[in-house]
């Protein structure tokens, strides 16, 4: 069902128009990947932040380095039918990058557009989300699965081509 709104504007789903998941070779696409429904998505940004103190212990200087946005989806592994689905629950491992696009523009960090990557091709890296191993898939016994995946993008890894 299609959102109504009235008063005030607010941003509304998270399903991605695609949502292709490379293996941490940076080959192909994965082969015989199904995308997952996405229930959510959140999203934050990190960086390693030394404070320098002076001789009374006052701080009098920062230093910031290392920033990235992180973003955690919550899946819910699903198919035209039960084999579909099973290929939908593939959760990434470390080093698996993703392309995303048709997911709302929102600024976050030095992103413009934090969650869609404006390219995807061969092995180049294109800015991709990078999959940082942490994943999970719930099983029930009566009820839908639901999964967890955990992306990175980084603020100074511009495109490059991936080793092979």
């Amino acid at each position: 069902m299609a959102e109504v709104l009235h008063g005030k504007g607010y941003i509304f789903g998270a399903k991605p128009s695609t949502f292709v998941l490379y293996p941490n070779d940076n080959a192909s696409a994965v082969s015989g990947y199904v995308v997952p429904s996405i229930e959510g998505a959140n999203l934050t940004y990190s960086a390693n932040l030394e404070e320098v103190m002076n001789d009374d212990g006052e701080i009098v200087a920062t230093i910031h380095t290392g920033g990235y946005i992180e973003a955690s989806f919550d899946l819910l592994p699903e198919g035209a039918t039960v084999a579909d689905a099973k290929s939908s629950a593939r959760i990434p491992q470390k080093g698996d990058t993703l392309v995303i696009t048709g997911m709302p523009v929102v600024a976050c960090g030095p992103f413009s557009d934090a969650f869609n990557v404006t390219t995807s091709g061969g092995t180049i890296l294109d800015n991709r989300w990078v999959a940082v191993g942490n994943g999970s898939l719930r099983l029930v016994k009566a009820g839908k699965a639901t999964a967890t995946a955990v992306f990175r993008r980084y603020e100074n890894i511009a495109p490059t081509v991936g080793i092979t």
